[in-house]
């Protein structure tokens, strides 16, 4: 019996490589790019199900690159670069995000990321007086 790639003369293509048996031949494992945001989001639950920082430091530090790369998910890759932040800080991650905040239009939250203050938009809203805040007029 052949299979369909036989019968029509396709093979595998690059974009679609035939799988390897692996040295038991049980499962496949295909030979090319592997889908990075899915590999490096089940490190970082297992490393949180596990509580190992170091690494869920480094996936998180890891998929908030990705996504700024791809320029998708920016709001998420700057809560992922703070929460490896607040496992331990590196200056230049800290840069970084201030950089991606200021892109976003959060001037004053890449200011706050440079200080080393937690916070953006969403710290700020909730915060009673202080510069940059605006009241609403007839005290509601």
């Amino acid at each position: 019996m052949q299979t369909r790639a036989e019968e029509t003369g396709e093979g595998p293509t690059p974009a679609h490589p035939e799988p390897s048996r692996s040295a038991t031949g049980d499962l496949p494992r295909y030979q090319g790019p592997r889908a990075e945001i899915a590999h490096y989001s089940g490190v970082l639950l297992d490393a949180q199900a596990a509580d190992e920082r170091d690494r869920e430091r480094e996936a998180c530090v890891k998929l908030a690159h990705l996504y700024t790369q791809r320029g998708t998910n920016l709001d998420a890759a700057v809560a992922l670069a703070r929460r490896a932040l607040a496992i331990q800080d590196d200056p230049a991650l800290r840069t970084e995000v201030a950089g991606w905040l200021a892109g976003l239009g959060d001037p004053a939250g890449a200011a706050l990321e440079l200080r080393g203050t937690p916070g953006g938009r969403a710290a700020r809203a909730g915060a009673p007086g202080g510069r940059g805040c605006a009241r609403p007029r007839g005290g509601r």
